[in-house]
C-alpha cells in the first residue's frame, strides 16, 4: 500500500471523512510547528488504515473540525507512536472524546522495549522495516511540500497498525495488554496546556528563594502564562523563567525597582512592567506549603524503595523508570504519590513493596 492520498480540497476531505466513519482502526501522526506561537499550528495529519494511506493538508483546508471530530468519535481506535504532543496539536479542534487510544511507544516499554523508544528503531526491532529519518529540518508551513518531504511524513504512520498487532501479541502473553489500557488512557486526560504549579515548579534557583519571593514568582507565572494564552506567543518570549527568579529576588513591587534590575530589558519593562508589578500585588494564589514541596527526604526507606523497585523491573522485564522514576521513588519515600502510581498495576506493585517494608520494620523494632 504504497499509493498515498494527498488531501487539499474540501470535497476530497469529505469523502475521506465518509470513508473513515466506516473503520474502527486508523493509525495517525502529525506535523506541526510551535517555534513562534504558544499554541501548536498543525499543519500535516497523516493517517493509515488498512486500505488507506495518506495526509491532510491543515494549511489548504479551511475547516478541520469535522475530519479531527470524525477521528475522535465512535469509539474508534486510534494508534499513534509518542502520542503526547500530538495529541496537544489536536487537542484545540476535537470536542468529540469518544474513542480508544493506543500508543505504540508505551506498548513498546511494557514488552521490554527501551523507554521513550522512537518510531525507526521499533519498527526495524518489531517489523524489520527500515524508514527514512533523514531529513532534520523541514518548514512543514511552506507550500507546496516537495514528494519526498511528504512521503517524510506518511512513513510515520506506514507500518503503525501491522507494529501495533505485534507488539500487542507480546502483550497478550505477557498479560499485560490491562496496563497498556491504564496507561493511554491517563495520556488522554492529561491537559494540553501546563497549570501554573508545574511551571513554578520547573524554575532555576527556586531553592534558594524565601517563601515570600517564591510567591512572588508563583504571581509572575500566572501572569506570563495567562498573557501568553491571550497573545499566542511563546511563555518565553513575554518574560524569561531567569528573569522572574531576578524580580523575585529583588522584591519588586513598584516600576523603578524593576528597573533597576541589571538584566530586564527596557522593552519588557516598557511593555509589561505595570501589569507584572499589578499581578505581583494583586494576583492571588493557592496557600503553598514550600517545606513540603523543597524538602529533601531524610527518610532511610528511599534506598530501599529504590532498590526493590529495580528488583522488581527487572522481574517483570521492563525498564525501572517505566516503573517509577527517581523522582516519583523520591516522593515516595515521603509519603507522596503521582497520578501514575495511585492507581492501577504500578499502584498494585506498591503495595507490594511497602507492605514487605512494613515487614522489616516489624522484624527490627
Amino acid at each position: 500500500m504504497d499509493k498515498f492520498e494527498y488531501i487539499s480540497e474540501e470535497e476530497s476531505l469529505k469523502a475521506l471523512i465518509s470513508n473513515i466513519n466506516k473503520k474502527e482502526t486508523i493509525a495517525i501522526d502529525t506535523e506541526f510547528v510551535r517555534d513562534k506561537t504558544y499554541y501548536p499550528e498543525l499543519c500535516l495529519i497523516q493517517f493509515a488504515t488498512k486500505d488507506k494511506l495518506g495526509c491532510v493538508d491543515c494549511i489548504a483546508i479551511n475547516d478541520l473540525n469535522p475530519f479531527i471530530d470524525c477521528l475522535f468519535s465512535n469509539n474508534r481506535t486510534i494508534i499513534m507512536h509518542s502520542a503526547r504532543q500530538d495529541l496537544d496539536a489536536l487537542y484545540l479542534f476535537s470536542k468529540e472524546r469518544s474513542y480508544s487510544l493506543i500508543d505504540t511507544q508505551i506498548s513498546a516499554s511494557l514488552v521490554g522495549e527501551k523507554p521513550q523508544i522512537g518510531l525507526k528503531e521499533l519498527l526495524y526491532i518489531v517489523l524489520g522495516e527500515e524508514i527514512d529519518k533523514g531529513f532534520t529540518r523541514i518548514d512543514w508551513k511552506k507550500r507546496p511540500l516537495s514528494e519526498p518531504e511528504i512521503n517524510y511524513a506518511i512513513e510515520d504512520v506506514k507500518f503503525l497498525i501491522p507494529m501495533w498487532e505485534r507488539i500487542n501479541e507480546r502483550l497478550v502473553k505477557l498479560d499485560r495488554t490491562s496496563w497498556h489500557e491504564e496507561d493511554c488512557e491517563r495520556l488522554k486526560k492529561i491537559e494540553p496546556v501546563q497549570n501554573e504549579l508545574a511551571l513554578f515548579l520547573k524554575l532555576k534557583g527556586l531553592n534558594s528563594l524565601s517563601d515570600k519571593k517564591k510567591d512572588i514568582a508563583f504571581k509572575i507565572i500566572k501572569w506570563r502564562e495567562n498573557k501568553a494564552r491571550s497573545m499566542n506567543l511563546p511563555r518565553q518570549w513575554i518574560i524569561e523563567d531567569k528573569i522572574i527568579v531576578l524580580i523575585a529576588k529583588k522584591e519588586a513591587k513598584k516600576i523603578d525597582e524593576l528597573k533597576s534590575i541589571e538584566k530586564i530589558s527596557s522593552n519588557v519593562v516598557k511593555k509589561y512592567g505595570e501589569e507584572i508589578i499589578s499581578a505581583i500585588n494583586n494576583y492571588s494564589i493557592p496557600l503553598i506549603d514550600y517545606s513540603e514541596l523543597f524538602s529533601i527526604s531524610e527518610k532511610k526507606d528511599f534506598g530501599l524503595i529504590e532498590r526493590l523497585t529495580k528488583s522488581r523491573a527487572e522481574e517483570l522485564k521492563i525498564d525501572d523508570s517505566v516503573f517509577m522514576t527517581e523522582k516519583e521513588i523520591a516522593n515516595l519515600s515521603k509519603g507522596l504519590y503521582s497520578e501514575r502510581l495511585k492507581e492501577g498495576w504500578r499502584s498494585k506493585e506498591i503495595k507490594t513493596i511497602l507492605q514487605f517494608i512494613s515487614k522489616l520494620d516489624n522484624k527490627s523494632a
